[in-house]
């Protein structure tokens, strides 16, 4: 997977859930640069993240927290580290 670039288009969001989720972003990895990716896991989803700026966040791809989900966001995951992102 570190190879593969995964076409991802930001997912839709319901307003409160956005700010939610931005707020516990900015508090968790103040420290984060425009343009890191990486995997965001949060009640009961598991969410990869673009920092466009500091507070400003594209969610790229939100995948419930299940058992039959868990070796795809696994690789995700590992896809997300190998890339250093």
């Amino acid at each position: 997977m570190s190879n593969v670039s995964l076409p991802l288009r930001p997912t839709k969001l319901s307003y409160k859930e956005r700010v939610r989720l931005s707020h516990e972003i900015a508090t968790d990895f103040p420290l984060k640069k425009p343009g890191d990716r990486f995997g965001y896991e949060n009640r009961s989803h598991f969410y990869i993240v673009r920092v466009r700026e500091f507070g400003s966040y594209s969610f790229e791809a939100r995948i419930a927290l299940t058992k039959e989900n868990k070796p795809y966001i696994d690789l995700l995951r590992k896809g997300l580290s190998e890339n250093g992102e």
